[in-house]
């Protein structure tokens, strides 16, 4: 599975999308989040309106219905962003990352 982060320093602003899902509502969780929603509720891409404000995984969990399959990818994003927020950006005003989730092996004895 792949999801992307979106980032705009610039504007303050992050999304990650969790899947390719198609959209078919957004929801406003609080002033700084913004969940996308596919038809089945489940989310499909988070957008944080302030990098100053990243809440953790477990509390957009408990707000809206992440797939079992995409809270791996939502731990991923939001490290990412915040790694990146922390060190100041990346040397543009809007980074992307692609990144690709893996199913650890366990290495026969």
């Amino acid at each position: 599975m792949s999801f992307h982060v979106t980032q705009n320093t610039e504007l303050d602003v992050a999304y990650i999308q969790l899947n390719s899902n198609p959209i078919a509502q957004s929801r406003e969780i609080g002033q700084t989040l913004i969940v996308d929603v596919d038809k089945f509720d489940q989310a499909v891409g988070v957008e944080l309106l302030s990098l100053s404000h990243i809440p953790l995984p477990e509390d957009i969990e408990k707000l809206a219905h992440v797939n079992k399959n995409d809270v791996a990818q939502l731990k991923m994003g939001l490290q990412t962003i915040q790694r990146s927020s922390v060190s100041s950006g990346s040397p543009t005003n809007r980074s992307r990352v692609d990144a690709t989730t893996q199913t650890p092996t366990l290495d026969p004895c």
